[in-house]
């Protein structure tokens, strides 16, 4: 059992209690003011547990100083190059089933989270999804047509006609329908009603990204947003 303070936990709740430590792999989502911590069984990928911690405040966690089977660090590096298996001088890509691997200017490993969206892209049916991450004034937009990624590049935006005018001329380099996307948003645009206002007229659906479960507590703002990118890390297990 937990002992010790728990000030720095804003929300947290168990799902599950009896699967042991090294039977579960620890995710962990850095936001500017949060940490979101999300426990998923290995071998199912049942999801256990979460907690979101206020950021800077988590040195004592115990979750953190756990022997899970592994602790995966999601890397939210926005600026990357997705580079296609054919033209990889790598022998063995980091992930064969999606046909690229995510490289930078420093060392990008499997917990980059473009390769969770290029797993969640493939439980979609919709023939071309668009999906936007912002952090701070950059925005990634990546393209997936049916189960490839025909586009992938980061602007600098200031507001939502800038990151409008990217994405329907990404649309068009990429011959993909305005009319037949789906335009998915992450956390940091989700947070403000007015951003899924605003795009709506522009696509044929506008959703947020996140996780879909009954039993998240409904008192948390965002929370199944903030949840998102930890799930679908697990995806890539």
């Amino acid at each position: 059992m937990e002992t010790g303070s728990k000030k720095h936990i804003i929300a947290e709740h168990y799902f599950e209690t009896e699967i042991a430590d090294s039977l579960c792999n620890l995710y962990v989502c850095n936001y500017s003011d949060f940490k979101v911590l999300s426990l998923y069984a290995d071998l199912n990928k049942r999801f256990i547990a979460y907690k979101i911690l206020h950021q800077g405040e988590h040195s004592n966690e115990v979750w953190l100083n756990t022997d899970f089977n592994r602790i995966i660090e999601v890397d939210l590096n926005p600026e990357f190059t997705l580079v296609p298996h054919q033209f990889e001088t790598d022998s063995k890509p980091i992930n064969q089933t999606i046909g690229f691997s995510v490289q930078g200017t420093r060392p990008i490993q499997s917990n980059h989270f473009v390769y969770g969206i290029a797993q969640y892209n493939f439980l979609n049916p919709e023939p071309v999804k668009v999906f936007l991450f912002k952090q701070e004034g950059l925005v990634n937009v990546l393209i997936f047509k049916d189960r490839n990624c025909v586009f992938s590049n980061v602007f600098n935006c200031q507001n939502e006609t800038e990151i409008l005018y990217f994405v329907v001329s990404a649309l068009q380099t990429s011959d993909c329908q305005q009319a037949q996307t789906a335009l998915y948003l992450d956390y940091a645009l989700s947070i403000d009603s007015k951003t899924l206002n605003f795009f709506t007229p522009y696509f044929q659906s506008v959703s947020h990204l996140k996780l879909e479960m009954e039993q998240l507590d409904q008192e948390i703002l965002h929370l199944p947003e903030l949840l998102f990118i930890n799930y679908a890390m697990s995806l890539c297990e």
